[in-house]
């Protein structure tokens, strides 16, 4: 798309991905301004997304590989959403300050619902697990996932087909 905005090219392939990313722009924002998914955090976050646009579903996403909690605050947008996926301590598993970290990130998040994606670390996943029980937020714990390093997933695909359920 960058591509096509400086040579001003057009091509039938460039043309339904236009229209493609154009209508995904429209279903993205509800009638009432609110749009209806984010996901936010680390490279787990940017795994997930990749996923769900792969399923069809887009989001925005605000995620950039070895994010903090704290540096994922920072990121959250002013906008409003439906629902807002959240990977935070997967970075920084031992920070004995990661539960009010993740605390002050949840504040920074405005979306009805928000559902935490727990690490493959326990003690993070903990203060995580914390905070989403004070706030009413759900969670998915990857520690049921596949995993060969023991932050990431082998595969996000079914993580994503298990959040949009």
């Amino acid at each position: 798309m960058l591509a096509v905005a400086l040579i001003g090219a057009s091509t039938p392939m460039v043309e339904a991905k236009q229209r493609r990313n154009a209508s995904a722009e429209r279903t993205s924002t509800a009638a009432s301004g609110r749009r209806e998914c984010l996901v936010i955090g680390d490279s787990l976050a940017v795994g997930l997304g990749m996923a769900l646009k792969s399923q069809g579903v887009f989001c925005d996403v605000y995620a950039r590989k070895g994010l903090t909690a704290w540096q994922i605050g920072l990121l959250a947008p002013i906008g409003r959403y439906a629902v807002a996926y959240v990977s935070a301590g997967s970075n920084n598993p031992k920070n004995p300050h990661l539960e009010d970290e993740v605390r002050v990130l949840r504040s920074h998040i405005r979306a009805s619902k928000v559902v935490w994606v727990l690490p493959y670390d326990r003690t993070a996943a903990q203060a995580v697990n914390s905070n989403a029980a004070e706030t009413g937020g759900l969670v998915v714990d990857m520690a049921w996932f596949a995993t060969r390093d023991r932050v990431h997933p082998v595969s996000y695909g079914p993580l994503a087909r298990m959040i949009v359920r």
